[in-house]
Parts: C-alpha cells; sequence; structure tokens
C-alpha cells in the first residue's frame, strides 16, 4: 500500500469483495460516491440505486460522516 493512502476492502453480503485505494483526508461520503462511481460490471446484479444508499462498516461501527484520518484510519 502506498504511503499516502488507505487500502478499503469491500464485501457485500454474498461474499464478493473488492479492494479500493483512496486517500486518508477523503470523507465517508466521497468514499462512497467513488464506490458507486467505479462499482464493479460483475456486480451490476447488485448495483445500489444512489452513493447513499451504501453502509461503510469498519470494526462493527458504521462510519456516517467524517475522513477516514478522523476514524484512525491512517495512510501506510
Amino acid at each position: 500500500v502506498p504511503s499516502d493512502k488507505v487500502n478499503l476492502r469491500f464485501l457485500l453480503v454474498n461474499g464478493r469483495k473488492t479492494d479500493m485505494l483512496v486517500d486518508e483526508a477523503n470523507t465517508i461520503d466521497e468514499i462512497k460516491k467513488m464506490i458507486w462511481t467505479v462499482w464493479p460490471d460483475e456486480w451490476e446484479d447488485e448495483y445500489p440505486k444512489a452513493p447513499d444508499c451504501l453502509r461503510v462498516l469498519h470494526q462493527g461501527r458504521f462510519l456516517e460522516t467524517g475522513t477516514l484520518e478522523s476514524k484512525s484510519l491512517t495512510a501506510g
């Protein structure tokens, strides 16, 4: 993982997964928009209606607002 990025792993409830590198300064809303924009073609049957339909979960907590850095998810 580059020292200026955070590696996020995205999982669907059906077990599909993918990784994405993002900046720690990205907000949760920005990340949801990024995920929605680059949604994998093979996941088309699970495509959400809008970015706000996505939920970001980290260590059992839903992340709703703020940046990754403010949630103690730092680069590297």
